[in-house]
C-alpha cells in the first residue's frame, strides 16, 4: 500500500502527492508534525508566566508530658577536719545526691549542669567539682557517667535517675564551719 495523500489537479482529477516525494521524506514529514503537536501541547498545559501555583504539605506537632526534675537527696560531703587534702564523694555512694526527671517516655533529654559550684561558709569558700553519674533504671550501682551537654534518654515509664558525687580541696587554712552550695541541675527536651 502506498502512502501519500490526494489532492486536486488543476484540470479537476487527483493526483497522488506521496509519488512525488521521495521514499521516507513523507515519515520524517509526519515525525516532525507530531513532535510540533507535542511541543504545543506541552506549552497549553504550562503555566503562564505570573499565574499562581500553589503546594500541600502535611503538618504534624507531637505534644510531650512536662518534663520535671525532683530532688530525692543532697550530696553530703562528710565531717573532715583542715588540712585534709582533696576529699571525694563517689556518686555511687550512699552519701551522694539523687535527683529523679520524669517526662515522656523513651525520649531524649538534654543535661547540663556547672563545672563546679562554690560552698561558702560566712567569707570562706571551698570550690566544689560534680560528678554526675545517671541511669534508666533507680540502679545507683549500675549507673554510668552523664557529662554537662550530653543527652539521656528517658525509660519505658518516663524516668531517668542521676546521682552526684563530687571533690573538693580542703586545705590548712581552711576555716571551720558548715560549707554549703547550690548545685543546679537542668534537664530538658
Amino acid at each position: 500500500m502506498r502512502e501519500g495523500g490526494l489532492a486536486s489537479s488543476g484540470a479537476g482529477g487527483q493526483r497522488d502527492l506521496g509519488s512525488r516525494c521521495p521514499r521516507g521524506r513523507g515519515g520524517r514529514l509526519r515525525a516532525t508534525i507530531a513532535r510540533l503537536v507535542l511541543v504545543g501541547i506541552a506549552l497549553l498545559a504550562a503555566p503562564a508566566p505570573g499565574s499562581a501555583q500553589s503546594g500541600a504539605s502535611t503538618a504534624r506537632a507531637r505534644i510531650l508530658a512536662g518534663l520535671s526534675l525532683t530532688k530525692n537527696a543532697d550530696l553530703n560531703m562528710g565531717i573532715y577536719a583542715p588540712g585534709a587534702g582533696t576529699v571525694t564523694v563517689s556518686p555511687t555512694s550512699p552519701n551522694a545526691g539523687k535527683f529523679t526527671a520524669t517526662g515522656t517516655p523513651t525520649t531524649g533529654v538534654s543535661v547540663t549542669y556547672p563545672a563546679t559550684i562554690t560552698l561558702t561558709s560566712g567569707t570562706r569558700t571551698l570550690s566544689l567539682t560534680p560528678a554526675l553519674r545517671g541511669a534508666a533504671a533507680d540502679n545507683q550501682a549500675g549507673s554510668s557517667v552523664v557529662s554537662s551537654g550530653s543527652t539521656v534518654t528517658l525509660s519505658a515509664s518516663g524516668r531517668y535517675y542521676f546521682w552526684l558525687g563530687g571533690s573538693t580541696a580542703i586545705g590548712a587554712a581552711a576555716g571551720t564551719g558548715t560549707y554549703t552550695g547550690t548545685f543546679t541541675l537542668t534537664v530538658q527536651y
